[in-house]
């Protein structure tokens, strides 16, 4: 019987003649025989949560083999997977995806729990004072109110939900309503089925006011709302025409063309006015008697329109580079803000189909009120990949309307914009808020601040942070080499030599010489028993400078300096449960496995120490041995050292990581003792889709044609590929930009796995593509990776 990756050795005797003639001397040997087998394997990767109706993807690597595998659930009533791994929510709960696949006599299996959500909660914002939007992802239909969990965390107060609704367009899309208004200017979390995303709620305080609707449908009553909101844009008020609130003026002069009944407007056709004029009075003054906070009287048109053949306007704005369908859901701008100024329409038919460019090219887009929000064109720009769009300026905080206008001049729809206050640091957190380090070894941590602004983004930081002492159970600060720095938005740690206590800083964003936001972090300082003495050590344990690494490339996670372009191991002594040395003889065997249990790097025995016939894994650069790098398989001396360096990504230009998603063990063998640890690296990067030519397919079999190479066939063949709204098209952009190509040649034996570049491929081999790599750009970023394209079901074949 073989076992698994095993060697074997069989006894061989060879008899020979040293001469032809045949009364030769005949003499023996014994001769041993290894035989390597290597058995198949299969891995699964993908999601571990999907939401009841909806679809994630997994897929599955065979390895040594190209064999498909195939996919089935242990449980089709909690979820269910088809051929191609596309597994669908069917009710909450738990159930195990298991890929299988034949390769020769063998079967090999892996599995992929999977936990099926209700409904997963994506985002939340404030709407108004008493509103949330969430946006879910699953059966919104089924929840309840009493589903989420709104807490203030500061305070621990929980605060009901009072009731729900889900959009009735966009089911998505769920209104919570409050039993009481959330005005405090608080940060509130807000939890479903232990998904927790927080938002920061309003102030209360009114800054600017405005009507809606400013287009209604001509001969027919609409309800007319003054509607006053804060400086997020979050609804503080709302008014009906006609009622009376202290504080605020609101007016409706018909011009003649219609009537007002209650709190409608009436207008008699299209193209007719109205003009309401508004204004708000706090009721505040400062020192000297002059009122506070007041709005001046402000008059707005309302236009009556023809809305038979448009059903909907809708605007996003997000970044450029985008796409309606990837722009975040929202209507806001906020003031002098010089990234998310793009905003992305979708015009809409009366069935409620997407009209067509010809369409669109019949309409202008003004604001309607320029003192608040300008545009760069009345022209909407459609770009060669369907995008509609124009660029806005948030001027001032207030609500302007975007007016769309056909040709004829006429406003035929309009959508509110919010521009909100001036971008500014709201929240910061810290990846650890407490460290207990030894004064003697391994002494130095970093700590990573994340800040956002009062808008939920991520802030980039143009300067560092300010670390301020506070105060340390001894009475003493940090001093000599003993330091609390700060770097960016990273603070490194380092109590070399310091004395025994528990220190407390702050770290603080500060601008214009104030304090925004802050965080403390407590450092407890320990000292090794017998610190003098460095051969008492109680035990050892594998050290890593970061136990968590994120690869992924996007805007606010760029792998610009090392502490997320590389791990750092070292094998650290311990005594009385403190680190007390670091091992630096050289004799420390390093072995990397992944999670399947191969190894990546060093050490393939079981014994305590390798001897020079042992077989060794080396991926050349993505390990370094003392600051050595190693491609040898031979040499067993380039797994031995002190320090383990794992490069995961090549800082430089971010693209090139050497590491896929998943968790490591580090295993150090020292002194006839083995250690084990882990590190995690997460990617969640995702596949390219790809779009081919109709014209050059067949049953997914891509034809040469006049093309040389497989690149050439497949940036040919290839009419789109799509990724997260960044797209690359025609065959001289694909071409530059396939990086690498593996597959099979099928009719030329043990050609399996082909790395192609540029080689020529013989037009009567047949050549089956399995991994195709491009080089996008990242969308919110200036920045180039590599992402690996999530080719179509069946097998490409390119002959």
């Amino acid at each position: 019987m073989f076992l698994k990756n095993s060697t074997l050795q069989y006894p061989v005797k060879v008899t020979y003649k040293k001469s032809t003639k045949k009364n030769a001397k005949k003499y023996t040997k014994n001769y041993s025989c290894k035989v390597s087998v290597k058995e198949p394997s299969i891995a699964v990767k993908g999601a571990d949560v999907v939401a009841v109706g909806a679809t994630e993807k997994l897929t599955a690597t065979v390895k040594p083999s190209t064999a498909k595998a195939t996919f089935t659930s242990s449980n089709a009533d909690v979820a269910t997977v088809d051929a191609n791994g596309t597994v669908t929510g069917v009710k909450a709960g738990d159930v195990t995806i298991t890929a299988t696949a034949e390769v020769g006599t063998k079967t090999v299996t892996a599995e992929q729990k999977i936990t099926v959500k209700t409904a997963i909660l994506e985002s939340v914002t404030q709407a108004k004072l008493r509103e949330l939007t969430a946006i879910v992802k699953g059966n919104t239909k089924a929840l309840k109110a009493t589903d989420f969990t709104v807490v203030n965390p500061a305070t621990n107060v929980k605060y009901p939900v009072s009731k729900i609704a889900v959009d009735a367009k966009d089911a998505s899309k769920v209104t919570l309503t409050m039993f009481a208004d959330l005005s405090d200017g608080a940060n509130y979390d807000v939890t479903l089925d232990g998904i927790t995303k927080s938002f920061k709620a309003s102030d209360g305080k009114i800054d600017s006011i405005t009507v809606n609707p400013v287009t209604i449908p001509y001969a027919t009553e609409k309800e007319i709302k003054l509607v006053a909101k804060d400086a997020q844009g979050v609804i503080v008020k709302e008014i009906p025409y006609g009622k009376t609130e202290t504080g605020y003026t609101f007016t409706i002069n018909t011009n003649g063309n219609g009537y007002t009944s209650g709190s409608n407007l009436y207008l008699n056709k299209a193209g007719d006015t109205a003009t309401a004029e508004i204004a708000y009075k706090s009721g505040k003054y400062d020192k000297d008697g002059k009122p506070v906070d007041d709005i001046a009287a402000q008059k707005v048109t309302i236009t009556a329109v023809d809305q038979s053949a448009v059903s909907e306007f809708a605007v996003r704005i997000d970044k450029a580079g985008k796409n309606f369908d990837k722009a975040k859901d929202t209507n806001k701008i906020a003031v002098k803000d010089a990234t998310r100024t793009t905003a992305y329409f979708k015009i809409k038919d009366a069935d409620g189909n997407e009209v067509s460019d010809a369409v669109y090219n019949k309409y202008t887009v003004e604001s309607s009120d320029k003192s608040v929000l300008m545009l760069n064109s009345n022209t909407i720009t459609v770009d060669s990949d369907k995008t509609r769009s124009v660029v806005l300026k948030g001027v001032k905080a207030g609500t302007a309307y975007l007016l769309f206008k056909d040709r004829d001049g006429k406003i035929v729809g309009s959508v509110a914009i919010d521009v909100v206050a001036e971008r500014a640091v709201s929240t910061m957190t810290l990846d650890k808020n407490y460290l207990s380090i030894s004064n003697t070894t391994n002494s130095e941590r970093t700590v990573k601040a994340t800040l956002k602004d009062q808008y939920g983004d991520d802030w980039s930081l143009s300067g560092d942070l300010q670390i301020l002492y506070k105060s340390s159970t001894n009475g003493e600060r940090l001093t000599g080499s003993a330091s609390v720095t700060a770097t960016g938005n990273k603070v490194t740690v380092d109590v070399t030599g310091a004395k025994i206590g528990v220190y407390y800083y702050d770290v603080e964003y500060v601008k214009d010489g104030k304090v925004v936001v802050a965080q403390t972090l407590t450092i407890s300082v320990v000292e090794p028993t017998d610190k003098n003495d460095t051969s008492k050590i109680d035990s050892y344990r594998v050290s890593f400078d970061n136990e968590t690494v994120d690869t992924t490339v996007k805007e606010g996670n760029l792998a610009t300096t090392a502490d997320k372009a590389s791990v750092n191991v070292s094998l650290i002594g311990v005594a009385g449960g403190v680190d007390k040395t670091t091992v630096d003889d050289g004799q420390v065997v390093y072995t990397v496995k992944n999670a399947s249990g191969s190894v990546v790097f060093g050490y393939t025995g079981n014994a305590v120490a390798p001897s020079p016939t042992d077989t060794n894994v080396k991926t050349g650069a993505a390990f370094e041995i003392d600051g050595a790098s190693s491609s040898s398989a031979t040499d067993v001396s380039g797994i031995i050292g002190s320090k383990l360096t794992i490069n995961i990504v090549n800082a430089n230009n971010h693209k090139t990581k050497a590491l896929g998603a998943g968790t490591y063990t580090v295993i150090a063998r020292y002194n006839n003792n083995v250690y084990t640890s882990n590190f995690v690296i997460n990617d969640s990067q995702g596949k390219a889709s790809v779009t081919f030519t109709p014209e050059y397919t067949s049953s997914n079999v891509l034809q040469f044609g006049t093309s040389t190479n497989v690149k050439a066939a497949l940036a040919k063949a290839i009419k789109e590929v799509n990724y997260n709204g960044y797209k690359l098209y025609g065959a001289s952009n694909l071409t530059a930009n396939i990086v690498k190509v593996e597959g099979t040649i099928n009719n030329v034996p043990g050609q399996v796995n082909v790395v192609i570049t540029d080689e020529t491929i013989n037009q009567q081999q047949n050549f089956t593509v399995t991994k195709l790599v491009v080089k996008v750009q990242v969308p919110d970023t200036s920045v180039t990776t590599e992402v690996e394209v999530d080719l179509p079901n069946t097998v490409i074949t390119i002959q």
